[in-house]
């Protein structure tokens, strides 16, 4: 076996171009191709390893350009439902405003699967120079913090019930 020196960003395209599902006599590639928006804050490389990935295996695992980041999670779980769950697509985004606009669409697919009508919004009002924003009466707030790394992300969701 020989040793291959690779960055990050080449080393995750190759490892997800190469996976597999196997359910009883079907196998499927788990994930066949990369939805994505690069922008400033995409890591690792990511889109430079698909593009040399392209360009040596042009079929292996194509990227697809995309325009809004909750339409390719939609995609993205559209894909997985037409496949049994067997495959999906892989989408990345800018760090920041495109990784949250991710999460949404991910929480709206969530919440109109459990049978909730679901519009996702800004349910506040800003007031004042100090642009200090306050939900609307009627609404729930919930907090969620993740921890990644050495690095915290705090989420709010407002959530209007009935």
């Amino acid at each position: 076996m020989t040793t291959r020196r690779m960055t990050v960003g080449q080393a995750l395209a190759e490892f997800l171009a190469r996976q597999w599902t196997v359910d009883g006599e079907i196998r499927e590639r788990t994930i066949p191709a990369v939805l994505g928006i690069f922008g400033h804050g995409n890591v690792a490389g990511v889109g430079q390893a698909l593009k040399q990935l392209n360009v040596q295996q042009p079929d292996l695992l194509p990227y697809h350009p995309a325009r809004n980041e909750q339409a390719m999670v939609h995609q993205a779980v559209g894909y997985a439902r037409v496949h049994r769950r067997r495959a999906t697509l892989a989408c990345t985004a800018s760090v920041g405003p495109g990784a949250a606009n991710m999460l949404t669409g991910g929480l709206k697919s969530w919440l109109c699967d459990s049978g909730s009508g679901c519009a996702i919004s800004t349910p506040a009002i800003i007031r004042g120079n100090s642009f200090a924003v306050e939900p609307l009466p009627g609404i729930t707030c919930e907090r969620l913090v993740f921890k990644c790394g050495e690095h915290y992300i705090a989420v709010e969701i407002h959530i209007k019930l009935g």
